[in-house]
């Protein structure tokens, strides 16, 4: 369902305007890229808890 609902609004930004798909997608990126920045020192700290 997600995937459909991103493939649509994709599709739909592309339509519209090409430079809104392209920050859609930057937009994307940076949120994945800052959880991962966030996620790493939790999974350090439980390392360092089993040691």
């Amino acid at each position: 369902m997600t995937k459909n609902l991103r493939r649509a609004i994709a599709t739909l930004a592309e339509l519209v305007d090409p430079a809104a798909l392209n920050q859609l997608v930057a937009q994307y990126l940076t949120r994945n890229m800052m959880f991962a920045e966030e996620i790493a020192p939790l999974a350090r700290l439980h390392k360092f808890n089993e040691a």
